[in-house]
């Protein structure tokens, strides 16, 4: 045994003791009297591929003992089948290896050089060779605008929550039969949802309203709209346009079954139109003018009909005579049910009467509910006597309820079943268990518990959306010390008339706001995968280039892609310097392993951190230095390779050490060369 120490010091001596045993037991077994140590040498050399010292016992030289905590088993280049474009048998190609520990600090260094995982292996699509480009984007998140598309989905999630069904729309007559006749979910009560609003049941002006309680109610809304304007709340509109008139309607019996109202105002339906310049609304009209599909969102987009009314809500004035409650519909009206009169404190007031559901950015939330009272004078004899021509209707809670969840990444069945269900209708192929730990559940990354700077800790997380208790998605994600990172989603493809990815995202995206990251990134976009198309819209996004430096995902960069998917992105112009961008985020609470989160911080300060100046490719001289200088993990230990005598001395064949030697160049040189001192190497 001392001898193969001395042979092989750098070799671990368990191993060395394994194969000097096998050896002994098989020289006894064939009866011969082979030389043992020289057969176990020849196994270790075969195994490990390290020739032995012939020349005696090496003194090695001191282990370096960093504070190493990452370690990764780097491979050679990988080619395999694309399924982007599903031509190219081996046009998918990168560079990686499997991570045995990775620190969120030096995953963030990776993800901001191009790097993604697949469970524990690392990898980097080397674009200059694959078939299909793979670009790394990242979303701003303190600059997040919704497209019109994106705001009616959330609108329309928020309704089904609500009422269990979808608001009528114009275009429902082509909406396709799981849109227009959704499914009820597996654990639904067996209460027959409302009846869907028929057009002709639109209610017309009424004139059954007393007019001293009109004229309060209209006089209320009057109010608020001139303070928002005069806040600068709401835009001002156009010179053509003059303040909106404010009239009622009143609701049929069968509208205030299903709205729990009497009254409504289209105000906010009414101002948000006028927002939108004459131009915009003749070109929304022609068919031939309609945006391309690179087309983005305008840097000013127009306000939608549900903020306006939801500003307008906030502003109505507050008092102790006539209560009524008023709320916005995801249309953009405002509700209003009427009430009889209660015992109010003298004090005026203004309080919520129902609460968002967990987990959903308040864009999402469920309908914002205040219970409000008029600020007109009234004697308390006028007052009663509107009180008894008022019908009372019960407040009733939301047909379903949505819950979100953040736990640590690891193996349920609950979710392993879901997976599967979701593998077998939208990828068309079975899978199990092993498969989906390896894929989704196992991760490299060390956990960090909460902190100041990161309030829902750092590593890797499962996030839970349950409908009804039901779980209908899960968000596998990484949050890193300045970005979270979007790993997959999955979901109950029975839902799929939900857009239960938009809702995915809009979760993730203010999850990124709660841990206090300035972006969130969507892994790659690949711009000639019509699958990566919608990645494009989610605003304002910026790609990586090849120098790795971000540029805005903008016109420019979509019609250079749109000539040449292999264009050089460090060619085009760069981003504007990200602290010009300071939009302020809504505020939304989620739970994490069960336990409800504290107030939401404010948002994070716009990072430059992660966006240096572009830098020449090193040099092969720069090269070779930064690989003499890296740690390599040998028995246990890590070791500078310059200190070892390179990889010449621990390689017995030329060829094995020109591809060890291949292995580490490519790492120094796409892992870059802070990362590379920090990262203790295994070569496999």
């Amino acid at each position: 045994m001392e001898r193969l120490v001395e042979l092989f010091p750098t070799v671990d001596a368990s191993l060395l003791e394994e194969v000097l045993l096998n050896c002994v037991v098989d020289a006894s077994e064939s009866g011969g009297d082979a030389d043992c140590v020289q057969l176990a040498v020849e196994r270790v050399t075969e195994l490990t591929g390290i020739k032995p010292n012939t020349g005696g016992a090496v003194a090695m030289p001191t282990p370096v003992s960093p504070n190493i905590h990452s370690i990764v088993r780097l491979f050679s280049t990988h080619g395999g089948y694309c399924s982007y474009c599903g031509v190219s048998q081996t046009g998918r190609i990168s560079f990686g290896g499997n991570a045995v520990t990775l620190t969120c600090t030096d995953y963030m260094a990776l993800a901001n050089r191009g790097w993604t995982r697949s469970g524990r292996y690392i990898y980097k699509p080397l674009n200059d060779q694959v078939c299909c480009p793979q670009h790394a984007i990242r979303l701003i998140v303190a600059s997040h605008k919704l497209t019109k598309s994106q705001r009616g989905a959330k609108s329309r999630f928020h309704y089904w929550l609500q009422y269990g069904k979808f608001p009528v729309s114009k275009k429902a007559d082509s909406l396709p039969p799981s849109l227009s006749q959704p499914p009820t979910l597996p654990s639904a009560s067996n209460t027959t949802p409302p009846k869907v609003l028929k057009p002709k049941e639109i209610s017309s002006p009424t004139d059954s309203i007393p007019e001293a309680l009109s004229a309060l109610i209209v006089g209320d809304i009057q109010t608020a709209l001139q303070s928002a304007m005069q806040s600068g709340l709401l835009p001002p509109l156009p010179g053509h346009h003059k303040l909106p008139t404010i009239t009622l309607r009143s609701h049929t019996p069968s509208q205030q079954r299903e709205t729990h109202s009497q009254l409504s105002s289209s105000i906010g339906v009414v101002y948000a139109s006028m927002l939108v310049p004459k131009h915009i609304k003749k070109a929304s009209k022609e068919p031939s003018q309609a945006a391309s599909s690179t087309t983005l969102p305008s840097d000013s987009p127009v306000m939608s009909a549900f903020e306006v009314a939801q500003i307008i809500l906030q502003k109505i004035p507050a008092s102790t005579e006539t209560p009524y409650t008023a709320s916005v519909a995801p249309s953009g009206h405002i509700n209003i049910s009427l009430s009889e009169a209660k015992e109010l404190s003298s004090a005026a007031t203004t309080t919520t009467s129902s609460t968002p559901h967990k987990g959903i950015p308040s864009t999402v939330t469920s309908t914002s509910t205040v219970t409000l009272t008029s600020s007109s004078a009234k004697s308390s004899k006028s007052s009663q006597k509107l009180q008894e021509a008022i019908t009372a209707l019960p407040s009733v809670p939301p047909v379903h309820k949505f819950d979100f969840q953040l736990h640590p990444a690891h193996f349920t069945q609950e979710e392993f079943d879901l997976y599967r269900r979701y593998s077998i209708a939208v990828h068309k192929k079975d899978t199990n268990e092993k498969s989906y730990t390896e894929f989704l559940c196992d991760s490299p990354l060390v956990s960090e518990g909460p902190s100041a700077g990161h309030p829902l800790g750092l590593g890797s997380f499962h996030g839970h959306m349950r409908i009804d208790g039901v779980l209908v998605g899960v968000c596998v994600i990484d949050i890193l010390t300045e970005a979270l990172l979007s790993v997959y989603f999955f979901y109950d493809p029975n839902l799929s008339y939900l857009s239960l990815g938009v809702v995915s995202v809009l979760q993730e995206i203010e999850l990124a706001r709660l841990a206090m990251v300035p972006h969130y990134h969507m892994v790659f976009y690949i711009h000639t995968c019509s699958k990566m198309n919608y990645k494009r819209h989610w605003y304002p996004s910026e790609l990586l280039t090849d120098q790795y430096t971000w540029i805005p995902l903008d016109k420019a960069c979509l019609a250079a892609l749109d000539r040449d998917p292999h264009t050089k992105l460090s060619t085009l112009p760069l981003a504007m310097p990200q602290s010009t961008t300071t939009t302020p985020l809504p505020t939304a609470t989620t739970t994490q392993s069960a336990s409800a989160t504290t107030a939401p911080p404010p948002p994070p300060p716009p990072s430059t951190a992660t966006t240096p100046a572009a830098q020449p490719p090193p040099t092969m001289e720069q090269i070779q230095e930064i690989v003499d200088s890296m740690p390599l993990m040998i028995s246990g230990q890590f070791w500078v390779l310059r200190d070892i005598g390179g990889v010449s001395s621990l390689w017995a064949s030329k060829s094995d050490q020109d591809a060890v030697l291949g292995i580490l160049q490519r790492w120094a040189l796409l892992g870059g060369p802070a990362l590379c001192g920090s990262v203790g190497i295994q070569v496999g």
